[in-house]
């Protein structure tokens, strides 16, 4: 086996996707160390970045130094030249928590593009999509919900056919320490770095007794109404079964831990940080269906680990209405749901698999 090296370039100024991105590389390094493969991770634009075999940057080193800004992007596709002529093999890692807002315009500056969330058919990036998400394109076409700015051009961009090659699943941004804990530890880390990538399991047992039964506390103010919509819809929705108002992070972990159902919508992106706190608080997760994407690890498997509804809210009403009288369907999908997060967090075999898919990952082919 040939020794690999591969050198992280990360953004200064640490983001929680960023950092979810860095946990299985840091937590993992000893053993893949046994797959030939040493990592080691930079923040600095200046240090030495060609001295490894595979230089993987994230993406938001871009935004952190403003190369999307239309005058500075050619000071972006310099750099990334420069280090493909210095370093055999270039990845850029994507880190948004969805399936679109892509940075595409990158890609023949670099030999692959990760991403942890992405659509099933790869060629539906050949078009573009209101909102630079397939689901805000959906929420305009079929109720005509518009933003006053749809996007910034940049992630929207259609790139080569030949070019959707380079993009490839990665993994994606749940891991990280989703409890209440995790949210003190990572406000400590923003001063003293006492516990660097610690994730301490604090997972609560899905069997055990529940005092709430739905669990709604969502935001529905934001700058694009195609991402406020389906929000606000829900809301609207459950103004009878619960209270979907935001409350202090005390408060929303305690009635999080005794909750049996928590419906999180989409977000910026697909994903949403609720969806790990709820398999982490042991409650069955309820969210728009995501059918269309691939993730991984994947927690979206319909039925299994969550319960999905329509995208139109047509069968939402009548699936709230019937989750009193399937208790033990709730209980056993949030079993399958921590379990399978469990795995991946934890357990021996977990790390491998992880430590497998990234030696697969980073491997090239003359």
């Amino acid at each position: 086996m040939s020794n690999r090296s591969i050198l992280i370039l990360r953004e200064k100024k640490i983001t929680f996707n960023g950092d979810s991105f860095v946990y299985p590389l840091f937590t993992n390094r000893k053993l893949l160390q046994e797959y030939g493969i040493n990592v080691s991770f930079v923040k600095n634009l200046n240090d030495n970045l060609s001295d490894c075999d595979v230089l993987i940057i994230s993406s938001n080193v871009a935004s952190e130094n403003g190369w999307w800004v239309e005058n500075k992007k050619d000071e972006m596709f310099s750099f990334l030249d420069r280090m493909e002529k210095g370093v055999d093999n270039v990845i850029w890692a994507d880190l948004r928590d969805g399936t679109g807002t892509t940075f595409f315009e990158i890609l023949p500056h670099v030999d692959r593009y990760f991403k942890g969330f992405l659509l099933k058919d790869r060629l539906l990036y050949r078009r573009k999509f209101y909102g630079s998400r397939y689901f805000t394109d959906y929420y305009h076409k079929h109720f005509q919900v518009s933003d006053d700015n749809p996007g910034e051009p940049h992630l929207n961009h259609i790139p080569e056919e030949s070019e959707l090659r380079k993009v490839v699943l990665s993994w994606n941004n749940s891991f990280n320490n989703f409890s209440y804990i995790g949210n003190i530890i990572r406000k400590v880390n923003k001063h003293i770095n006492i516990f660097p990538h610690q994730i301490f399991n604090s997972m609560k047992d899905p069997q055990k007794g529940r005092s709430v039964f739905y669990n709604c506390r969502i935001g529905t103010n934001y700058r694009r109404n195609t991402i406020s919509f389906p929000r606000k819809k829900i809301a609207e929705l459950l103004r009878d079964k619960v209270s979907t108002n935001r409350v202090n992070k005390y408060k929303y972990y305690r009635e999080l831990n005794n909750s049996r159902v928590v419906i999180s919508p989409f977000g910026w992106g697909e994903a949403c940080y609720r969806d790990y706190e709820a398999f982490n608080a042991g409650a069955t997760l309820i969210k728009p269906n995501c059918s269309h994407m691939e993730t991984w690890p994947d927690y979206y498997v319909n039925n299994q680990t969550y319960l999905p509804f329509k995208w139109d809210f047509s069968d939402f009403k009548s699936l709230i209405d019937s989750l009193p009288d399937k208790y033990s369907d709730l209980i056993s999908i949030a079993v399958s749901a921590q379990k399978r997060y469990k795995y991946f967090l934890f357990s021996d075999s977990g790390k491998a698999e992880f430590c497998e898919r990234f030696n697969m990952l980073t491997s090239f082919t003359e």
